[in-house]
């Protein structure tokens, strides 16, 4: 059997919120790519269960990749300490 192909996310930091869409997902590989939107350079952190991972800095009008496995639960996804939920199932 072949590996389970990754769920692509894509979001974008702004000035006041992160947005990553799609917002629920199933557990498995995920691969979220994620622009700077902002003037400030950010540090993107993909948080929940036993999962923490950072990228960054992400200059501004860049973009980083996170590359995870995820277990079933609920992670957050936040550049500095405003977040978007990623719920997978």
């Amino acid at each position: 059997p072949r590996p389970p192909v990754p769920v692509a996310l894509t979001g974008v930091i702004q000035d006041d919120k992160v947005t990553v869409s799609p917002a629920e997902i199933g557990a498995g590989p995920i691969l979220i790519t994620i622009s700077n939107q902002t003037d400030d350079p950010k540090t993107i952190t993909l948080e929940g269960g036993e999962v923490t991972e950072r990228v960054g800095p992400v200059d501004p009008l860049d973009t980083a990749t996170i590359q995870r496995t995820l277990a079933p639960g609920f992670y957050e996804v936040r550049a500095g300490s405003r977040g978007a939920n990623v719920s997978p199932l």
